[in-house]
């Protein structure tokens, strides 16, 4: 699945996906309060894990909620690039608490027996967004979800997130 793709998929599901739409807080959430989107993320081919649909619907429900849908959908910022750019680079070898909680996120997104606090870190970098104004393109999340059981998901989450504290 592209990120295209997806894109295809959350404007057809815009109505459903507003600021009214209450808060997903964990992935059984997630599997439930949005049935439409969850039933055709999963019978999407390069989304094989159910936990990680799950992720995706909730991140994407909560993403949402904030900002106007089309800035999210057009802005040309990943998910993982925005997070570098409100995590400064280090100073005195001290790391932010943005690039703390990206480094636990990143650590947390290979232990499968840690998927729901993974997901609890994506919220918590989401309502770190929110409260910094920072937009980035929805369907970046997509990239997420398709990638994180590949070998090198690590490697390139990293570069992401280090090009976005270059900005």
């Amino acid at each position: 699945m592209t990120r295209d793709e997806y894109k295809a998929i959350l404007l057809a599901r815009r109505g459903q996906l507003s600021k009214q739409t209450p808060k997903i807080k964990t992935l059984g959430d997630a599997a439930l309060k949005n049935s439409a989107l969850t039933a055709e993320v999963l019978k999407l081919p390069a989304i094989n894990n159910q936990l990680i649909a799950f992720w995706l619907v909730g991140t994407t429900i909560n993403a949402s909620r904030f900002g106007k849908f089309d800035d999210l959908l057009n802005c040309e910022l990943h998910f993982l690039e925005a997070w570098g750019t409100i995590s400064p680079h280090r100073s005195g070898g001290s790391a932010s608490i943005n690039e703390s909680r990206f480094l636990r996120w990143l650590k947390l997104s290979t232990e499968n027996s840690a998927i729901e606090e993974f997901y609890s870190e994506t919220q918590k970098m989401l309502d770190v967004f929110k409260s910094y104004n920072t937009n980035f393109n929805i369907s970046s999340l997509a990239d997420i979800a398709v990638r994180i059981k590949h070998d090198d998901f690590k490697t390139w989450a990293m570069n992401l997130f280090l090009n976005g504290q270059k900005h």
